[in-house]
Parts: structure tokens; C-alpha cells; sequence
């Protein structure tokens, strides 16, 4: 019989599966002991995280007067050929609208008219998009924005700070009923065309709708 974990948990077994070996949920869920249904949402927990956390470092700064939420670019400029370095401080900083709208906009975009107990998954959703808006922020203030109590959202907060190194260097792709767990491409090893295409996909496109197959064409992965 398996036992009653959280979806935190379940998520930890996940990132601790080896490179390249399919693994079905069933087949998941027998070797950890867990629950279908727990796996089911720790996979969709993953996916869901992994594009943020690739673009996106978060960090949480702990003062005696507030707790702030500090997102901040995974890119590293220096480590950027000069003519892509230009371009992407360009169209990031300087010909792209500064993403910092007032709170009354961000519940707006976020959807927080949902009633009724917010889903950790549901969570995860508004905080991640939420933080976008502003990169800088209290927990009580995205609590505000995301229409979350406090404990959710630390709750939120958490769960992206103990997977988001390991999203950052891994990519999760669920294959038909496999889940396959791969390497991620070094952004910086990769041409200036390609690079381009990633910083515009991960930083430039808010509304982004590639299908999965299309943009490993592009990438040529």
C-alpha cells in the first residue's frame, strides 16, 4: 500500500530520477511507494515549474521588518557573445515595456476571481506569474496580488527555492505515458541564432504558444 506523502515529496522523487530512462507514472509510483494520482500532480507540478525556473533564480531576503521575494534573471550577460549581450539588453531593458503594474492589474491577470481552496498547482500559477510583474516584492504583497493567503504563498515560495536548481540543469518531457528527465543544452554553448531564440522565448515572448514539437525543431534538440 502507499503511503500518505505531499506532492513536495513526490516532487523531490521525481528530480532524483536518472538522465534519459522513461519512467511511466505507474513505474514512478512503485518505486517510491507513492500514490497515481500524487505522482500525476508532482509531474504536472514540474512541468509547469521548469520554464521559470530556467529563466529565473528566486531568492527570499528575511528582514526583521518584511520578507521579500527578490526574482532575478538566470542569465548571465557576461557570459554572452557582445553582439547578443547588446541586442538582449536592448530589447529587454529598453525597448520592452517595464513589467511593474499595480496590484488591482496583476489580480486581474492572474484570474484571483476563483472561489473556494487555491490548489497548490493553482498556486504555484499566480505566484510564478505574479512575480513577473514585479521582481521585487513582500509575501504579503503577493499575497495581495495573488488573491493567497500568506502560508500558501510561502508554501509557493518554497517549492520553487528547493527545485528550481535542479529545473535549471534538467528538463522534464512527458512522452506519451513516459516521463523522460534530460540534460538541459548550455545556453552559452550554443550558436548566436539559437542563443537569440532562447533569450527572446524565455524573457521576450509573456505570451508564448509554441507546441513542444515545433520548438525542438527549431532547436534542432
Amino acid at each position: 500500500m502507499s503511503k500518505r506523502y505531499s506532492v513536495e515529496r513526490a516532487v523531490e522523487c521525481l528530480l532524483s530520477l536518472e538522465n534519459g530512462e522513461p519512467n511511466s507514472i505507474n513505474k514512478i509510483a512503485k518505486k517510491f511507494n507513492l500514490s497515481w494520482k500524487l505522482v500525476d500532480r508532482a509531474v504536472n507540478t514540474v512541468i509547469s515549474l521548469q520554464d521559470f525556473c530556467d529563466a529565473y533564480e528566486l531568492m527570499v531576503i528575511d528582514s526583521p521588518r518584511m520578507k521579500l521575494v527578490v526574482l532575478d534573471l538566470r542569465v548571465r550577460i557576461t557570459k554572452l557573445p557582445q553582439t547578443v549581450a547588446d541586442w538582449f539588453l536592448t530589447s529587454k531593458f529598453f525597448t520592452t515595456d517595464k513589467l511593474d503594474f499595480d496590484t488591482k492589474t496583476v489580480q486581474e491577470l492572474v484570474g484571483i476571481e476563483r472561489k473556494g481552496r487555491t490548489s497548490l498547482g493553482e498556486a504555484l500559477r499566480r505566484v510564478t506569474l505574479a512575480l513577473r510583474y514585479r521582481d521585487e516584492i513582500s509575501i504579503r504583497e503577493l499575497s495581495i496580488r495573488t488573491g493567497i493567503n500568506r502560508r500558501t504563498v510561502e508554501r509557493a515560495i518554497r517549492l520553487i527555492m528547493n527545485v528550481q536548481e535542479t529545473l535549471a540543469k534538467h528538463e522534464f518531457n512527458l512522452i506519451g505515458t513516459e516521463l523522460f528527465k534530460t540534460e538541459r543544452r548550455d545556453l552559452y554553448q550554443l550558436d548566436a541564432s539559437r542563443m537569440t531564440y532562447v533569450l527572446k522565448r524565455r524573457y521576450l515572448d509573456m505570451n508564448r504558444e509554441i507546441p513542444l514539437t515545433k520548438e525542438k525543431v527549431l532547436m534542432k534538440l
